[in-house]
């Protein structure tokens, strides 16, 4: 078993409000000094697919789960995994992106650009976009993302970019 675990903020049902951000980033820092052993965090988004808070969303959460010390990352699930069909595969390769950036960050910078995305959706954590359905977000022949959301994801990789973090 790999320790670890997620702070879920049951108010929102997901894990990327501020409240749990913090909290899950104190736990995992508490961990990892004292564990000598990979250290596990999750990704529960509660917004859904080819909406810009997804990704604002996988931003701020992955940047404090690798920068407190997490190692082994498990998500993305989408629209709080309470819908059918909500998870494409695009945020899970933004996911990654990100992870793999965030490697040698420091907590100061990752703080700085956590709070720079978390101002962005934190207000709409109690109703956040549902987004849309796979088969709305993906060509089905040729499993491709829709222009709409590739746009989307290289506008956040592009806002990302711009407060200090290329992926």
């Amino acid at each position: 078993a790999i320790p670890g675990g997620s702070t879920f903020d049951i108010r929102f049902l997901g894990d990327s409000s501020r409240a749990a951000i913090w909290a899950d980033s104190i736990s995992g820092q508490a961990q990892t000094r004292n564990i000598v052993r990979p250290v596990e965090g999750m990704m529960s988004t509660v917004a859904g697919a080819c909406t810009e808070m997804l990704l604002e969303e996988l931003i701020a959460r992955g940047l404090a789960l690798v920068t407190s010390g997490r190692s082994c990352i498990w998500g993305v699930r989408t629209a709080a995994g309470s819908y059918k069909n909500r998870a494409t595969g695009l945020e899970s390769k933004f996911a990654a992106e990100l992870i793999h950036a965030a490697a040698g960050v420091s907590r100061k910078k990752a703080s700085e650009i956590v709070d720079i995305f978390l101002k962005k959706y934190e207000d709409k954590l109690k109703d956040p976009p549902l987004g849309k359905p796979f088969v709305e977000c993906f060509n089905t022949k040729t499993l491709r993302p829709t222009q709409e959301w590739l746009d989307i994801y290289n506008l956040k990789k592009k806002e990302l970019a711009d407060a200090g973090l290329v992926i």
